[in-house]
């Protein structure tokens, strides 16, 4: 093997424990990452567990509740209660049997006075009936007598001004 052959099996080398350290540097950071926010991830459920826990303790309702934890394991049973208090009253006296009384039957009473009351309240207005046709139009009243005259530094011009009856011919004052 040539002196060259031998330097260049080294540099080869060198870059492969270049390329496995930057690697090996790589998945560290990357697991020390994971391990971090997976730690914020469960301080932050701390928090809000604790925080809906004040909420309700204020007499609030959160709006969000936190989740659920896992089941936990069942406990062990727990000891048996004192035995309650049996209380049993004396039982009460037999009642006598009821006798059937039927007296005579009375006379019958006076007739009673006919009373007429107050009428009733007024029933509720009709339905309006449809409406009516229109009727015809009425003849034209005489010509109106003519309006003021226009104020100085103004004209009279006649313009056309539609109206619900159609269009009429009207005298304006312009300004000159």
């Amino acid at each position: 093997m040539t002196r060259a052959q031998a330097i260049r099996g080294v540099k080869r080398n060198v870059g492969v424990v270049a390329a496995t350290v930057v690697l090996l540097a790589l998945a560290v950071y990357v697991f020390g990452a994971i391990r971090t926010l997976g730690s914020d991830l469960r301080d932050a459920r701390e928090d809000s567990r604790v925080l809906a826990q004040q909420v309700r303790e204020l007499g609030g309702t959160p709006a969000v509740s936190p989740a659920p934890g896992p089941p936990g394991a069942t406990g062990p049973t727990g000891p048996s209660g004192p035995p309650g208090a049996t209380v049993t009253g004396p039982p009460g006296q037999t009642g006598r049997d009821g006798r059937t009384v039927t007296g005579p039957s009375g006379r019958p009473g006076p007739s009673g006075a006919t009373v007429t009351g107050p009428p009733g309240p007024s029933g509720k207005d009709g339905a309006d009936g449809a409406p009516g046709k229109d009727g015809a139009d009425g003849e034209q009243g005489p010509r109106g007598e003519p309006g003021p005259a226009c104020p100085s530094g103004y004209h009279v011009e006649e313009r056309t001004v539609v109206t619900a009856g159609g269009p009429e011919t009207a005298a304006v004052c312009v300004q000159d």
